[in-house]
């Protein structure tokens, strides 16, 4: 298991808009997904197109859930079909 410092995209709700959050630290396992941990909040595990490596330009800029930079093997497409994946990004 690998252990990554990273930042995390939340959505955000109905009067604040989606950003990315610093101060994760993130790590694969056997399981899809990556396991993210932060010492106030619950570890949850999440799609790694929420999670990146560098801090992004643009905090508030949401990131594209068809190509994102993975975790485990650098750039990659997705394979779930587009309608699933943007599921995930609203």
């Amino acid at each position: 298991m690998r252990k990554e410092r990273c930042w995390v995209w939340f959505k955000g709700g109905l009067s604040e808009e989606g950003h990315w959050m610093s101060g994760w630290v993130a790590s694969t396992t056997e399981q899809p997904g990556l396991l993210i941990e932060h010492p106030g909040y619950v570890s949850c595990r999440v799609p790694e197109w929420r999670v990146v490596l560098k801090e992004p330009k643009d905090l508030n800029l949401s990131p594209s859930p068809l190509l994102s930079k993975s975790f485990t093997t650098g750039w990659r497409t997705t394979s779930a079909p587009i309608a699933t994946a943007l599921r995930f990004a609203r």
